[in-house]
């Protein structure tokens, strides 16, 4: 039962850093989504803080097993550092092989890391998220994606 006690502790606290975070964004300045503002981003990110704060409060409070729970804990520790190495190499890859190749590869390993599903169903997930956020960043928004060395 510590665990959920210190959910409760740590997603009031980080509640409050989303709030701080999305006050500092309208005062800032969030512009519009064509045009957006140095806030939009802290914005988000506040907003975003304050959902899944709210979403481990209310878990925290849920029925779930004590066994879960330490299941949950002991593999969740190994992952955690799989899941950071990788995204320090993502952040190395990212520039030499570019966008497309180096996201699609840490996706790939993260979804069969984390969710044994079929290579069809990974890959296919990894495209579609590929694929969202092009059109989000690069269409929309306009953002230069990195590029690698064969130009995608």
């Amino acid at each position: 039962m510590q665990v959920k006690h210190r959910d409760k502790k740590s997603s009031i606290f980080l509640a409050i850093v989303g709030v701080v975070a999305v006050i500092t964004a309208f005062r800032t300045g969030i512009g519009a989504l064509t045009s957006p503002g140095p806030g939009l981003l802290p914005l988000m990110g506040g907003l975003l803080m304050v959902l899944l704060s709210f979403v481990v409060f209310i878990q925290a409070f849920s029925q779930e097993a004590k066994e879960s729970e330490q299941r949950r804990i002991r593999i969740g520790n190994w992952r955690m550092w799989v899941v950071t190495v990788c995204l320090l190499f993502y952040a190395f890859a990212l520039k030499r092989l570019g966008f497309f190749i180096a996201t699609f590869l840490l996706l790939g390993f993260l979804f069969q890391l984390l969710e044994r599903k079929s290579w069809f169903t990974t890959v296919l997930a990894a495209a579609g998220t590929i694929f969202c956020v092009y059109l989000l960043f690069y269409v929309l928004l306009q953002v230069q994606l990195p590029r690698g060395f064969w130009g995608f």
